[in-house]
């Protein structure tokens, strides 16, 4: 009886699914080398480094053995699974880590169509009789809390602070300052508003308009890319608030009392450029002292203001 000569393969479900889960398991252990070959390795760049041997050298002196490209030893090694240090490899130390940026998301460019600088002149051109509000973000701590100022023509800041730098807490607060203070104070407070082009102002659309009545309630335009000095006015006035707090120092423990506390000393500050007068005292005869109790400020005498840490008693 003629029979087929040609192999045959067979699949077993049990077999291939044990194998499958072997070559998963070895893929998850990190490195792609044996433990026998690790050995070796490490037996070779021990003896060379402690000699003063470049991991180079070693490599070159052992081409049979080393298999690998430098690149990956040196993740090795970041990664402990050599006995050797970082430290005792020459020129080890001087190479670290290779770290990861994270993904910043970034405003959307269609958010700056009709809102650029160039946009901003021709606007002020038109309207010449309007003032300026500019605004930006005090970072805290990495992770951490996040003020976001506004300074006022009449040399007023007023901050907010924020649990999270993101778009939708900016909008937030300026649809909660509309309801303290009405729509008519807010447009006559904020009818145009300068900022930079950080991703926390990527809705300029629902800044722009009101959540209640749904019109418009103020103008938001944006500085050219990396252009900070283009709304100079609320960096300078940072370097006041950052006598208050330093930076590097975390939000993490402030209440916005706290933040009101800091604004109520720092807008009673007498500044030359102001012509002396505070500016806190200009923005309650421009709003009124309603508007300033909706803020929760309030004047601070010139021998009581204080511009340092201790303000805060220990919360930074």
């Amino acid at each position: 009886m003629a029979r087929c000569q040609k192999r045959k393969f067979f699949y077993q479900a049990h077999s291939a699914d044990k194998e499958y889960r072997k070559l998963l398991k070895e893929c998850r252990l990190g490195i792609d080398v044996s433990e026998a070959e690790i050995r070796q390795y490490n037996e070779l760049l021990c003896h060379g480094g402690r000699n003063g041997q470049s991991l180079h050298h070693i490599m070159e002196a052992h081409k049979d053995v080393f298999q690998k490209c430098p690149k990956t030893l040196y993740n090795y090694f970041n990664r402990g699974i050599f006995s050797l240090p970082r430290g005792d490899m020459p020129r080890m130390c001087m190479r670290k880590p290779r770290t990861v940026e994270p993904i910043r998301h970034k405003i959307d460019p269609k958010c700056r169509e009709g809102r650029t600088l160039t946009d901003y002149k021709a606007y002020r051109e038109k309207y010449t009789d309007i003032p300026e509000v500019q605004m930006d973000s005090v970072i805290g701590s990495t992770g951490g809390k996040v003020l976001l100022t506004l300074q006022l023509d009449c040399g007023m800041m007023l901050a907010c602070l924020r649990d999270t730098n993101n778009s939708h807490s900016v909008i937030e607060y300026f649809d909660k300052l509309e309801r303290k203070l009405g729509v008519d104070t807010f447009q006559k407070m904020f009818p145009l508003i300068l900022t930079d082009n950080g991703p926390e102002f990527s809705n300029p659309t629902a800044i722009e308009t009101s959540p209640d009545t749904g019109e418009l309630r103020t103008r938001v335009f944006y500085c050219d890319p990396n252009a900070a000095w283009q709304k100079g006015k609320v960096e300078n006035n940072h370097t006041n608030l950052r006598r208050i707090l330093p930076k590097g120092c975390s939000f993490n423990k402030l209440t916005q009392n706290d933040v009101n506390l800091v604004l109520s000393h720092l807008n009673s500050y007498i500044r030359k450029a102001y012509d002396d007068i505070p500016a806190i005292a200009r923005f309650s005869s421009l709003f009124g002292k309603e508007a300033l109790d909706a803020l929760n400020l309030e004047i601070i005498p010139p021998d009581d203001v204080i511009l340092d840490p201790k303000l805060l008693k220990g919360k930074i």
